[in-house]
């Protein structure tokens, strides 16, 4: 190749580079007009009550009747949205960025934990059962890339990823990887964190008819087997990493013998309440006596008159 092609092909490139920047900025460009755009707060839609779950402010609803989620990068910024419309049809815009953007359900919080889920009613569904933030990463194959992000913006946090599981994938008659589960237990060792696998008995085993949609994601756990069995499972699973429910941290809290010095600033604080407490009440009597007073010398000087 002579000297005059490696420059062809390198202009080429540097043309295609430009391109393709000029095509990403304004894919993100519609994206951020479209959140900007959407209707809030949302309060119902028929897609959150299929899977069972409530609204949340990371939800905004566009004219058509879609519900959108906006897709953020570690700074914050929007980069792409998610739409769903009310029978459960999900895109994002086209061109736009996806890898490595996630959307934040609660706050992060270093003493807390923070989970990862695949979609919009995985994240909501662990939100709800267990008051820790959840990151929506959108698939399986975003997993490592939002727990790399986390791990920079949320280093305190462990990393607790809600898998699916794509039992029915090794079971076709072409099999195909467990890919839900593969992909959370990859990202999963690389930040020393904790896989949560949904377990659906003998729906795992038995034979797939066509056409089937199987269960295989924590909302699809909390339809069949409820809601107090999917927090108690998550709750058991947890305990055994030593990471305690919110609820549970707090009755345990409140539980703990107090401290000398807690004591002392308790009783303190009685002894002020009690001094305050007392003070108002003389003030009231004092005033209670001037203005019986006050009506008795208008009751005299009325006699006088």
């Amino acid at each position: 190749m002579t000297e005059a092609e490696r420059e062809a092909q390198a202009a080429a490139r540097a043309a295609r580079d430009r391109e393709n920047a000029a095509a990403l900025e304004a894919a993100t460009a519609k994206a951020q007009a479209r959140w900007q755009a959407g209707l809030r707060p949302v309060r119902s839609h028929p897609y959150l009550t299929a899977k069972g779950i409530s609204a949340g402010p990371e939800m905004r609803r566009e004219r058509n009747g879609n519900l959108m989620t906006a897709l953020r990068d570690g700074a914050g910024v929007i980069r792409n949205v998610q739409t769903i419309t009310p029978g459960g049809e999900k895109r994002f815009v086209t061109g736009a960025q996806v890898s490595g953007l996630f959307s934040l359900i609660g706050d992060l919080d270093p003493d807390r934990p923070i989970l990862i889920g695949e979609g919009v009613a995985t994240a909501r569904t662990m939100h709800e059962a267990t008051g820790f933030p959840v990151a929506i990463a959108y698939n399986a194959g975003n997993l490592e890339a939002v727990s790399k992000v986390l791990a920079e913006i949320a280093p305190g946090s462990r990393q607790v990823f809600a898998a699916d599981n794509d039992h029915h994938l090794p079971r076709k008659d072409a099999p195909l990887p467990n890919v839900g589960r593969e992909k959370a237990e990859a990202a999963a060792a690389k930040v020393n964190g904790i896989v949560l696998l949904p377990s659906f008995g003998q729906i795992e085993t038995r034979q797939l008819r066509d056409g089937e949609k199987v269960p295989t994601h924590w909302n699809d756990f909390a339809a069949l087997f409820g809601k107090d069995e999917l927090k108690s499972t998550i709750e058991a699973t947890l305990q055994k990493e030593g990471i305690e429910m919110p609820q549970k941290r707090q009755e345990a809290a409140e539980r703990a013998p107090m401290t000398q010095a807690e004591r002392d600033t308790a009783r303190q604080a009685r002894e002020r309440q009690s001094t305050g407490n007392t003070r108002r009440q003389a003030t009231d009597q004092a005033r209670q006596r001037e203005q019986s007073q006050e009506r008795s010398r208008s009751e005299e000087r009325g006699l006088s008159r």
